[in-house]
């Protein structure tokens, strides 16, 4: 007998059968058995299969995205244009892809109620964040990602930030030296 209930599925294991019908027919042959890993726990620690991908480092700070001032548009968008292009869900084949994906607190327990410099669209997840702030702003948040079957996979403390506007960077505030 062959088991069914190992929750992280098992790789395909070759097995031989024989039957024998009523007449002295004897028929063998081999066959290959792969238990798919459950899905309701595909993603989900210590079974998560995926991870979050394609950090943008910089050569310094911490932010994952950064854009740069931009009076003209509002929203920029970022590399992260799908669930794809944030995490590697090697479990693709056996539970499928996303089906939702939200911004949330950077703990990754509570609803996204940040300035609101961040949006995710709620067809494609496709994130874009504010360019048009002119000091500026940085801000951390968590993108939380579903499967079909309910499983999630988080990354939390995920930073944007938006460089302010250099034009006005250096413009004098108040009245100028007296020299």
């Amino acid at each position: 007998m062959i088991s069914q209930d190992e929750p992280t599925g098992y790789a395909y294991v070759e097995v031989c059968y024989q039957c024998t019908n009523s007449y002295p027919q004897t028929i063998e042959a081999n066959i290959w058995i792969k238990q798919k890993i459950n899905c309701a726990i595909a993603l989900t620690s210590p079974n998560a299969t995926s991870k979050f991908e394609n950090y943008n480092f910089p050569t310094s700070g911490s932010e994952h995205e950064s854009v740069s001032y931009n009076v003209g548009s509002s929203h920029a968008a970022t590399s992260y244009t799908t669930p794809t292009t944030m995490f590697n869900n090697v479990n693709f084949g056996d539970c499928s892809g996303f089906t939702t994906c939200i911004l949330m607190a950077p703990d990754c327990a509570a609803a996204y109620s940040g300035s609101g410099y961040a949006a995710m669209d709620t067809t494609t997840f496709a994130i874009t964040i504010r360019q048009d702030i002119a000091d500026g702003y940085t801000e951390d948040l968590c993108v939380k990602c579903t499967n079909l079957a309910g499983s999630t996979t988080t990354s939390g403390s995920w930073t944007i930030k938006q460089k302010r506007n250099c034009a006005t960077a250096l413009s004098v505030k108040g009245s100028p030296h007296p020299n």
